[in-house]
């Protein structure tokens, strides 16, 4: 039960939030309406309060990965990326681009490149803490202004004041408490991981090199020339060492270097029960095209695809990432037989690459995509 307790803290903290905001919504329509509201006027003003909590939390969210940003700069990390509402706005040659992106879990996410010397284990803490120290100075001043002001104020207003500081509390408490949200940790839970060994730290800085160095076009294996994990004992229940994991394969895979990349997925199946979810979806996507590709064992490659997380997820990343296309690509081809339905998916790929965010991704998946043709018009002429 403790055990429970803290792996779904966050998600249990949130429910107990959501739960008292909505008797605050209720009190506060008291407080600054009167009691004497006819039926119409308090539905109308219920829903004009949910809405009024629909911007603030969008709000925060924004001041949350604003604060991310600024504390970077601050610091000397130049701007990677920055995603909210599904949308991400990149930099690239000079230039500015929007495209699509949906991380399930997170509302926004903020990424910067650490100077090529690193930074401190202070300023890395300060980078992870910028988003709940943005989300509790905004809910104080708003606090502040409605203990001040609320009765010169306009009820809506007050009902907004009231929101805010109240969704800012929430957001920072969620984020704060070490925990993951949907197999994604949190600010508090990176916080005190990378606080327990130097090889996490590193992992998090060069995680952000990889990503700047794909993002302007680079392949994996030539943002990463050598393999991150080899003769480096990982721990598998740490988010930063199966970054490291995942890393690798990305580069044994850009590589077709797919003995290196079936020993990786090896090494993490040893501890399979200790790797947050996100990872273990990740993993377990290229564990079947793998399979696909290699012509492995069937049952595997029938139970992930009878998998319903696996696929939902796999399905959900294919609205909007090469790599998930590509596997749908390979299950329409080596599984489905199905030329005609992998064709559709191929011009979707194309369609999606065009606008994709990270150029040496899109270039890794057009090659493996080429190569996952060639395998499958070779198999047709046996």
């Amino acid at each position: 039960m403790i055990g429970f307790l803290k792996k779904n803290i966050a998600v249990i903290l949130f429910i107990v939030l959501s739960l008292i905001f909505g008797g605050c919504i209720g009190y506060s329509l008291i407080i600054f309406f009167g009691k004497e509201q006819g039926f119409i006027s308090l539905i109308t003003n219920l829903l004009l309060s949910f809405l009024i909590m629909i911007v603030c939390i969008f709000m925060q969210i924004i001041i949350h990965e604003t604060g991310h940003l600024t504390i970077a700069l601050m610091r000397g990390w130049k701007f990677i990326s920055f995603m909210a509402f599904g949308f991400i706005l990149t930099r690239r040659d000079g230039h500015y681009r929007i495209s699509t992106m949906k991380l399930a879990g997170a509302g926004g996410q903020c990424l910067l490149l650490p100077p090529e010397k690193g930074d401190s284990d202070f300023g890395i803490m300060l980078y992870n803490l910028g988003g709940v120290m943005s989300n509790l100075m905004f809910s104080v001043i708003s606090g502040v202004l409605l203990w001040t002001c609320h009765e010169s104020l306009n009820p809506y207003l007050n009902i907004f004041l009231m929101l805010f500081a109240g969704v800012g509390i929430c957001f920072f408490l969620v984020n704060g408490i070490p925990s993951t949200f949907s197999g994604i940790p949190n600010d508090g839970y990176n916080i005190l991981r990378l606080r327990e060994d130097k090889f996490s730290t590193q992992v998090f800085l060069d995680s952000l090199r990889f990503l700047a160095k794909t993002q302007s076009g680079k392949r994996p294996h030539e943002a990463m020339e050598e393999y991150y994990s080899d003769n480096k004992q990982l721990d598998m229940s740490s988010p930063f060492h199966v970054c490291a994991l995942t890393m690798d394969l990305a580069v044994a895979l850009d590589r077709l270097d797919f003995d290196k990349a079936h020993n990786l997925i090896v090494l993490a199946e040893e501890r399979w029960n200790e790797i947050i979810q996100i990872y273990k979806n990740e993993i377990a996507m290229e564990r079947l095209f793998l399979n696909l590709i290699e012509n492995g064992d069937k049952s595997k490659i029938e139970e992930a695809i009878n998998d319903k997380n696996i696929m939902n997820y796999l399905n959900q990343n294919a609205t909007f990432r090469p790599s998930a296309l590509r596997i749908q690509y390979a299950i329409a081809l080596i599984y489905d037989k199905d030329r005609e339905k992998a064709d559709k998916i191929m011009e979707r790929f194309n369609t999606i690459s065009e606008s994709y965010y990270n150029i040496g991704d899109t270039l890794c998946e057009k090659a493996l995509m080429k190569y996952t043709s060639v395998l499958y018009s070779d198999i047709s002429k046996q």
